[in-house]
């Protein structure tokens, strides 16, 4: 399994990016919303839990587009997101997820 901290700090470093601070970042959804959307300006989120999301969600900021698929469930890959980022939640989910994310701060 990879440890996803090693992982990051392995694709910062060859960015030449330095870590100032990583924290975990976590993103309740609710029955009734499925849109989110939030700021991530000045830092990179890397989703931990895609493995865990409903197929159809999406994920998409200013960096990267991610449509969660059954290959998700297998992919050891940790998606980067940056800028604003807006999550939209398939309309026929019974279970809201919480999306955790690895938030690190440039």
């Amino acid at each position: 399994m990879l440890d996803p901290i090693t992982y990051i700090k392995e694709q910062l470093a060859q960015r030449e990016i330095s870590i100032e601070l990583h924290r975990f970042k976590k993103i309740v959804t609710h029955v009734g919303l499925n849109r989110y959307e939030f700021q991530a300006y000045n830092e990179l989120l890397f989703l931990t839990n895609a493995e865990r999301l409903p197929i159809g969600t999406r994920i998409i900021s200013d960096t990267n587009i991610v449509e969660i698929g059954p290959e998700h469930a297998f992919s050891e890959g940790l998606e980067e997101f940056s800028g604003l980022v807006v999550i939209v939640i398939p309309a026929h989910v019974t279970d809201y997820p919480v999306i955790e994310f690895i938030q690190i701060l440039i």
